[in-house]
């Protein structure tokens, strides 16, 4: 969380894949991702904050690296339809609607999947709002005073 504050509060440019060069070090997503799956057997995820953030991950890094067919065909046997349904309720519930409606259309065939993929590669920023949002509600519910 200490390195997620050395990030500034918008950016186009902090994705899964990683961060632009004046933040050289800093893999705070990275960081939040591993620690989820630190637990082999994917507890945390029925965890809404950590299942969120994972889901979100994954087709932001999927889509760009894999293609995004992958994410939708849980090819990796951790983006089960169920999941991502759920992420995309907390999305929707608080405030990303656009973001969750596209997401959870993916679903709808290969087309939808395009247009998913191609809103990705737009909305960076709105991503990145979405990963820091969940992880300081992540750090309100879980960490403080810890």
């Amino acid at each position: 969380m200490e390195d997620l504050r050395k990030l500034p509060e918008n950016s186009d440019r902090i994705t899964a894949y990683g961060c632009p060069e004046e933040y050289e070090g800093i893999d705070a997503l990275g960081d939040f991702f591993e620690a989820i799956c630190e637990d082999e057997n994917f507890k945390l995820l029925n965890d809404d904050f950590a299942n969120s953030f994972f889901q979100l991950y994954s087709i932001d890094f999927q889509s760009k690296h894999e293609g995004i067919c992958t994410f939708y065909e849980n090819f990796y046997g951790s983006n089960k339809k169920d999941d991502v349904l759920r992420a995309c309720k907390w999305l929707d519930r608080n405030g990303f609607t656009t973001m969750a409606k596209v997401v959870s259309e993916g679903y709808e065939g290969v087309s939808k999947q395009k247009i998913a993929s191609s809103w990705i590669d737009s909305n960076a920023a709105e991503i990145y709002n979405a990963y820091r949002k969940i992880m300081f509600e992540f750090e309100a519910c879980y960490l403080e005073g810890k």
